[in-house]
């Protein structure tokens, strides 16, 4: 064989492995907690099973919820005395419960569609600003 055959043939072999990526479904949301703040690298996702893998990227601890809401601009019922929401007053399909820094959690929730807030509820991380919008078709 020819070193030119040889050099095409390693091409073709390559080029496979190169252009191979690794694709994240539709259905699972990477979720990022850091200094208060949530980053969904996904917020639209197709109804039913939906996987929220959280990386906590912070010092301090964090959660998420996910709360189904009627409005993305509802305001939620916040309690100045816990700086918390009022959970009592709110509906949750899930949590990814409260994880320490530089640590991983997960949930799989069936989700119907509509709007979901997805936060943080320990003391003053909502008010700081730690929620996003997820809308599920």
């Amino acid at each position: 064989m020819s070193a030119l055959g040889l050099l095409a043939m390693m091409l073709v072999g390559c080029s496979g492995n190169v252009s191979a990526k690794h694709v994240i479904p539709d259905n699972e949301v990477h979720v990022t907690l850091h200094s208060f703040e949530i980053v969904a690298d996904k917020l639209t996702v197709p109804a039913g099973n939906v996987t929220f893998k959280a990386t906590n990227t912070d010092v301090v601890n964090h959660e998420m919820l996910v709360i189904p809401v009627a409005d993305a601009n509802i305001e939620l019922p916040y309690n100045a005395l816990t700086s918390r929401l009022s959970e009592d007053g709110l509906t949750s399909m899930g949590e990814v419960p409260e994880i320490e820094g530089n640590t991983n959690g997960e949930v799989t929730l069936d989700l119907a569609p509509g709007t979901y807030i997805l936060l943080c509820n320990l003391v003053g991380h909502y008010q700081a600003g730690m929620h996003t919008v997820l809308t599920v078709e």
